[in-house]
Order: structure tokens, then C-alpha cells, then sequence
């Protein structure tokens, strides 16, 4: 299975525990693909997996049945669709260029984003590729405003008919997978971003030895690690005090991306800044582990 498609298992098989968390998904869906007809018809054609799991989200969300069938011209693809006069207006507002206010709690935002994902969303594997990418057909403008709202700024690339908002930047990839809370996708893309800089850093120097390379890829892409020795060794208070915390912040979550620990320090700094903390935090760190042998 494709990296994109594991995550879109993964957002899948979540049990969202608010239900109106599990309603902006649906209208995540909903805002990529959802078309109308009549006066409260409703479809869109997604996956055969995600298309039984956005018919479930339907009929809690307007407690009507959703119909999956084959599109009328065939293909792999479902269709889904189904009548209710709310879905209807929630898309005539998107038609119009307007998202109307969806979060009722924090976490709405990030199920829209996922819901926005499932239903348009790839992401390559970062083996290989950084590519983030959202077929939304006449929706770019749109969908790239709310996103550019979120921090996150992707272009637009026409292939063929098919209009579509992407990224190869990574840090782009990261931030978005960060606000949809893929804590567990974003931790592995980074570290597969360290290691494959690590990998071309060592292409452009061969003459470096094989030995030293590995030795530096491996220190340099495991910040936890360093912090878990620190605290094992009750190193961490030698730290400056904000530097501690930090540290600390990490050690007690390491899921979370840099973003999201730039978000909840305290008090909040920019990413740029538990950056620049982190830096020094592996430098103190590496001489303070070697102070103490």
C-alpha cells in the first residue's frame, strides 16, 4: 500500500470521540468533492473505502441513507450520493467561494483538514519524493485561501484538465500534517527528511569515512535520544531555564512537531525560535554528556 494511502487508512480507522469532529470531516469531504443537482441532491466519487466510510458519517451527520454505487461512467471509484437539504446549502456556500464556520471545539479544524485529505489529497512517499498534493477541480482558489489562512502555501499546477493546489517544500508538508494531527505521519517524514540529508551530505563528500558519516547521521537525527541521556543522568537542570523546558516539552511528547511545541511553550514562541532552542539544546547537550563520562 502507498504511503498516501496508509495515512488515509490511519485517518480512517480513528475513533473521532466528538461528533462534531466527525461532522467537519465529512464536510472536509464535502468541500474538495461534493456537487449538487435538484435542490438537495448530493454526491461525489471517492475510493471504494472511503466512500462507506463518508456514507457512515452521512447518515449520523443528516440521518439520511447515502446510495454507493458505480459512477455512471465506470472506473475504480465509487459514488457516492445522498439527499439533504443542509449538505446542499453547505455546498452552495463553497460554489459561492464561502466556508462557512464549521469548529464547534479545538480539534474540528484538524478533522476538516483530514477530511479535506481523504478525499483530495496524495502525499508521495518521502523515500522518494516530497510532494503534497489536492485535486479540487474549480475549488484551488479557495480551498488555497483557507490553507494560506493555516500558514501553509501551495501553488498551482494545471495537468491536463485537472486543476490541482501542491507543495514540495517540506516543511510545508510537515506544518500540514502537524495542524491535522498525523503527529505519527509527521514524526516519520521527518525522520526520513534528516536521514536523507544525511544521505546527500554524505554523497557530496565520499571521501569522508563511511564509519563517521553513520556515527554523525545518527546523532544528529536523534534529538530524544540525547534528552533521554541528559535526564537519565539528572543533566537537564544544567541547562538554561528555558532551554530545560524545552527539553523537558520534548522528552514528555515526542510526537508532537516542531510547530506544535513552538505552540504550546509558555509562554508561546515561533517556530523559528524552539528551532533555534533546539540547536542549542544538541550542542549544550553533547558537551554536557561528554563532561560526565
Amino acid at each position: 500500500m502507498s504511503f498516501a494511502g496508509k495515512l488515509k487508512e490511519h485517518i480512517i480507522g480513528v475513533q473521532y470521540k466528538n461528533a462534531c469532529c466527525r461532522r467537519s470531516l465529512l464536510l472536509g469531504i464535502l468541500s474538495a468533492k461534493g456537487e449538487i443537482s435538484d435542490k438537495a441532491s448530493v454526491s461525489f466519487n471517492t475510493d471504494n473505502v472511503t466512500a462507506h466510510f463518508a456514507a457512515s458519517l452521512i447518515s449520523e451527520a443528516y440521518s439520511k441513507e447515502a446510495i454507493v454505487a458505480p459512477p455512471p461512467r465506470g472506473g475504480r471509484c465509487k459514488r457516492v450520493s445522498f439527499e439533504s437539504k443542509a449538505a446542499y446549502r453547505f455546498i452552495s456556500d463553497i460554489e459561492e467561494g464561502n466556508i462557512p464556520n464549521i469548529e464547534k471545539c479545538p480539534m474540528c479544524h484538524s478533522a476538516f483538514l483530514r477530511g479535506l485529505f481523504l478525499s483530495s489529497g496524495r502525499l508521495s512517499d518521502p523515500d522518494k519524493q516530497y510532494c503534497l498534493e489536492f485535486s479540487l477541480k474549480n475549488r484551488t482558489n479557495l480551498i488555497s485561501e483557507l490553507l494560506s489562512g493555516d500558514g501553509l502555501e501551495l501553488k498551482l499546477h494545471c495537468r491536463g484538465e485537472e486543476e490541482l493546489l501542491y507543495t514540495k517544500n517540506s516543511t510545508v508538508i510537515e506544518d500540514f500534517l502537524a495542524l491535522a494531527e498525523l503527529q505519527e505521519a509527521a514524526f516519520h517524514f521527518m525522520n526520513i527528511k534528516i536521514s536523507n540529508d544525511f544521505k546527500n551530505d554524505a554523497n557530496r563528500h565520499r571521501n569522508f569515512d563511511t564509519a563517521n558519516i553513520t556515527k554523525a547521521v545518527n546523532a544528529a537525527g536523534e534529538q530524544f535520544a540525547v534528552i533521554s541521556e541528559l535526564a537519565k543522568r539528572r543533566l537537564l537542570d544544567k541547562l538554561p531555564d528555558e532551554l530545560a523546558q524545552t527539553a523537558r516539552m520534548r522528552l514528555a511528547n515526542p510526537d508532537m512537531s516542531m510547530a506544535q511545541l513552538a505552540i504550546h511553550s509558555v509562554p508561546p514562541i515561533s517556530k523559528s525560535g524552539i528551532t533555534h532552542r533546539m540547536q542549542k539544546i544538541m550542542k549544550l547537550g553533547r558537551e554536557l554528556l561528554s563532561g560526565s563520562r
